[in-house]
């Protein structure tokens, strides 16, 4: 007697554009997923602005109270130190982004020196 096979269970539906309700993890839409996810973005960025000014300020109380103090311009000039370690940590962890980065600002800078228009 030959064996019974279960039928395949039929093929989901493909999802229309734009219609995510697929994902558990995500909103609906795509609007509202790209919404919430740049709200996020904003978020962390604040926190991080606040977090990089709150270390900035304390390393420049901490070099004074050593007796190094910078002068009056101290707090500024350590912040945008901190700012250009931090941008430069950001794009050292991502070398692959770094490099289109690069490639961009390459391609505007000839465009603002030859006035070439966009690159092709």
């Amino acid at each position: 007697r030959p064996e019974r096979r279960e039928a395949a269970p039929p093929a989901e539906p493909r999802q229309p554009p734009g219609d995510w309700s697929h994902c558990a993890a995500i909103p609906e839409h795509q609007e509202e997923a790209e919404a919430l996810a740049l709200a996020d973005l904003r978020r962390v960025a604040r926190d991080n602005r606040a977090e990089l000014n709150r270390l900035a300020d304390k390393l420049a109380s901490e070099a004074e109270r050593m007796g190094t103090g910078l002068g009056q311009n101290a707090l500024p000039s350590l912040r945008l130190e901190a700012v250009a370690r931090g941008v430069a940590r950001y794009w050292h962890e991502r070398p692959a982004e770094s490099m289109q980065a690069a490639i961009r600002l390459q391609g505007a800078r000839k465009i603002g020196r030859y006035g070439t228009g966009p690159p092709s």
